[in-house]
């Protein structure tokens, strides 16, 4: 087929006239009717650069002999993005991740998916247990490096994006990371296994390893959060205020009124744990709705935790967990964290003068004392 008769079949498709490319080009009409005569030989390779930039038509279907019939010129052409005035696919991918591949991973019900997913030139299916077509897309060259892989269900407003490092192709098992944006909220990021031949799901989940590890839902609270701050931006504004309220430095009390231990927490939420006034442990802070807890890892034994309530007050109950190393118990204990130093008549109120501890007793003795105390 020559490439006056490709360019016949393009510019019918695409249902441009032979007095449009003139004026865009700035050529005579009988020139454009020259380059779609089949017997005539005019059209050059300038011409069909011109024509890929004004009109968004491929070079590489007049370059290649692969295009030699008008289904397939059709085919190569709806692959195209129609918005950009250079096509998506120019740039190519490794040879080497064209071909049949088994992706393994863990769902957002936390269950092993095995898919068989076939990657094309232009397109990418993906097949089910059943090996009946479930998600359908396309592959682009996003640099020498990358390449990515955009997958799509047509009964279902959704994307799947796969992000694969194309020089981790060669020894036909590789790692790619993965996308999920759900229009129903259930965003998530997740981690891949491809393979060319298909695992047993046994020796699929021992590579895999731990699930936690490799799938990461979106959190509800940023989306209630979200709805929250479109309704009353205040709510939003008082969370962040009784958050704030964590910054700086705390002392902490269990029994005595020599407080040994002191939490700095940064603007950053960096937390440094300092014993005996000198630098003990770099911790990280965890929030959850009520709470927040104070994580101290140990290379050793188990990490140590400090967790209190969410409370816009300037003294509150903390409770610590820590490893008792010998035995391999678990210590826990009650105490108050300050932001000022309470002296030994103000923890005579707070604490419990028994080792026995009635939590509730103790929450009475702190607002009875935070009102006593204007708190």
């Amino acid at each position: 087929m020559t490439k006056e008769e490709k360019l016949d079949i393009i510019l019918n498709h695409k249902s441009i006239k032979n007095k449009e490319i003139a004026q865009k080009l700035d050529v005579s009409n009988s020139l454009v009717s020259q380059w779609r005569n089949k017997n005539s030989r005019k059209l050059n390779m300038l011409h069909l650069h011109a024509l890929e930039n004004a009109f968004n038509i491929p070079i590489e279907i007049f370059q290649s002999s692969e295009f030699d019939t008008k289904e397939k010129i059709i085919s190569r052409l709806k692959s195209c993005c129609s918005i950009h005035s250079e096509c998506i696919f120019k740039k190519s991918f490794p040879e080497t991740l064209i071909g049949t591949w088994y992706c393994y991973n863990y769902n957002t019900n936390k269950q092993l998916d095995i898919d068989m997913i076939k990657i094309e030139k232009f397109k990418v299916t993906v097949y089910d247990k059943k090996n009946e077509p479930k998600l359908s897309g396309y592959p682009i060259a996003i640099n020498d490096y990358q390449t990515l892989i955009v997958l799509s269900k047509a009964t279902e407003p959704y994307s799947i994006h796969i992000t694969v490092n194309n020089d981790s192709i060669s020894n036909n098992i590789f790692y790619a990371s993965a996308s999920l944006k759900s229009y129903k909220n259930k965003d998530a990021v997740m981690f891949c296994l491809f393979t060319k031949e298909r695992l047993d799901k046994l020796s699929a989940i021992e590579i895999m390893g731990d699930k936690s590890k490799n799938l990461l839902n979106i959190s509800d609270e940023l989306i209630e959060n979200i709805e929250i701050f479109k309704k009353n931006r205040d709510k939003i504004l008082n969370k962040i205020d009784s958050i704030k309220n964590i910054l700086g430095t705390w002392y902490l009390y269990f029994k005595d009124s020599n407080s040994k231990n002191i939490i700095v927490i940064d603007n950053n939420l960096v937390v440094d744990w300092i014993k005996d006034n000198k630098p003990y442990k770099e911790g990280e802070l965890i929030m959850d709705k009520n709470s927040i807890i104070l994580k101290f890892p140990n290379n050793t034994y188990h990490s140590t935790y400090f967790m209190f309530i969410k409370k816009n007050t300037d003294i509150k109950l903390i409770y610590y967990i820590g490893q008792k190393y010998i035995t391999n118990y678990n210590i826990l204990a009650i105490g108050v964290m300050s932001k000022n130093i309470l002296s030994q008549e103000d923890l005579n109120k707070l604490l419990p003068k028994t080792s026995s501890i009635n939590l509730t007793k103790m929450y009475k003795q702190l607002d009875s004392f935070l009102k006593s105390n204007q708190q």
